[in-house]
């Protein structure tokens, strides 16, 4: 059986989009909740441009995310290894790309807004889930 583990390149890569990715985000909600005008009739200059890269990368992620489930997610999965803290993760990439459809198409308010906060809430968790299938997978234990 060959390797699961992402070369380091591949790793480098799935880290540095997901980096970027949380940082659009985060620049996004700053932006947009702390410092939006007084009268909220005016976005911040920089808040569409935020959430424009934010899309970009999201588009980045799910090909990346689409790769690793094929080399590396399935594979391990029928080793039985890591399962847990994959499957948190899986779960959540695809909680994110469901509430990230959501924002950009759903038109009922209180759908939008259901999205919104499960979105920010699953983006922000996923340094953690990373960090600890990472860190139970052997790699930051060395």
């Amino acid at each position: 059986m060959g390797s699961i583990r992402l070369s380091p390149w591949h790793e480098a890569w799935v880290c540095a989009v997901l980096a970027a990715l949380l940082l659009s985000g985060v620049a996004w909600l700053v932006l947009h909740y702390l410092l939006a005008s007084a009268d909220d009739l005016s976005p911040h200059p920089a808040e569409a441009w935020s959430l424009r890269l934010h899309g970009a990368l999201a588009m980045a992620t799910l090909l990346l995310v689409g790769g690793l489930l094929t080399q590396h997610s399935l594979p391990a999965w029928r080793r039985g290894l890591n399962r847990a803290s994959g499957a948190w993760l899986a779960g959540t990439m695809l909680l994110l790309t469901v509430t990230g459809y959501l924002l950009y198409y759903a038109g009922a308010p209180a759908v939008r807004d259901n999205a919104s906060w499960l979105h920010w809430v699953a983006g922000l968790g996923v340094p953690l889930l990373l960090g600890l299938h990472m860190w139970k997978a052997g790699r930051w234990r060395r």
